[in-house]
């Protein structure tokens, strides 16, 4: 019964964790292309 419950959890866990890391690269990915985008208007 504990094992059982504490398999959702950490399923659930796991699935907060993902969604969070996928949210964080596509932000990261676009703050770069966005820096990379003014540097080359500004500088170039």
């Amino acid at each position: 019964m504990l094992r059982a419950e504490f398999k959702g959890e950490l399923h659930a866990l796991e699935s907060r964790l993902t969604k969070w890391m996928i949210g964080l690269m596509l932000g990261s990915i676009t703050a770069a292309v966005a820096i990379a985008t003014a540097v080359d208007r500004f500088a170039g």
